[in-house]
């Protein structure tokens, strides 16, 4: 039986136009992002250690209905880090757009670690 010649991989397969140039960077980029979950943690650790820098700081704006004077909480004290701890769930679960995905990612994150997806 005669062999099918193997086709030349050197060329593309697609077309150089505008838009596959511009996906192709796209998935360049995205590629080269970590895990949404690191990504995550250090946006939480960024605010974090912001609300420590900046509670010292002392603001003139007035809260418009209330007229309280408005302040940065500083996170990383102890009694807002264990209220932190404590609501963790609560406030992930209740805010409707990542609540709703969080078990579908790790079951997701889960099955493919153990190489059954």
């Amino acid at each position: 039986m005669a062999q099918s010649p193997q086709p030349d991989r050197s060329q593309k397969d697609k077309p150089d136009s505008l838009l596959n140039r511009l996906l192709d960077g796209v998935e360049k980029v995205g590629n080269k992002l970590p895990d949404p979950a690191v990504m995550f943690f250090g946006l939480l650790i960024i605010v974090w250690v912001m609300s420590w820098l900046l509670s010292g700081v002392s603001f003139d704006e007035k809260h418009p209905l209330t007229g309280d004077s408005i302040g940065v909480i500083n996170l990383l004290s102890g009694t807002e880090f264990a209220a932190f701890l404590a609501n963790m769930v609560d406030t992930f679960m209740g805010f409707a757009p990542p609540g709703g995905c969080a078990g579908r990612y790790a079951g997701c994150r889960c099955s493919r670690t153990l190489g059954l997806y």
